[in-house]
């Protein structure tokens, strides 16, 4: 007959080490967050919404609103062919595939 009271103690010593791996794992994750930012105070703390997506305040652009967003980082999506525009989009970044209409 197997013992139960030891066997719940196994799992539970399982999953508390799952647990305390997990916290580790995701300390990790926001001190990688916190460098990537602070390696990027060089980026505008202010960009403009134009036809769909950012520009810089002087002009430069446009970059994908997505990556920006999520990641602060500003990534200048490639302008499609003219066939494209008036189906599909006018717009695609080259890293996560967004795409944009140009138009807000």
């Amino acid at each position: 007959m197997p013992d139960i009271a030891g066997l719940a103690e196994s799992v539970i010593n399982l999953v508390t080490s799952l647990l305390h791996l997990r916290l580790i794992s995701k300390n990790k994750e926001d001190i990688k967050v916190k460098a990537e930012l602070k390696k990027n105070d060089e980026l505008p703390l202010e960009v403009l919404l134009r036809d769909g997506v950012y520009y810089k305040l002087d002009g430069n652009g446009p970059y994908c609103t997505g990556c920006y967003d999520e990641k602060l980082k500003l990534i200048r999506v490639n302008t499609l062919p003219d066939r494209f525009h008036q189906r599909f989009a006018k717009y695609k970044c080259p890293v996560c595939k967004a795409t944009y209409r140009g138009e807000c």
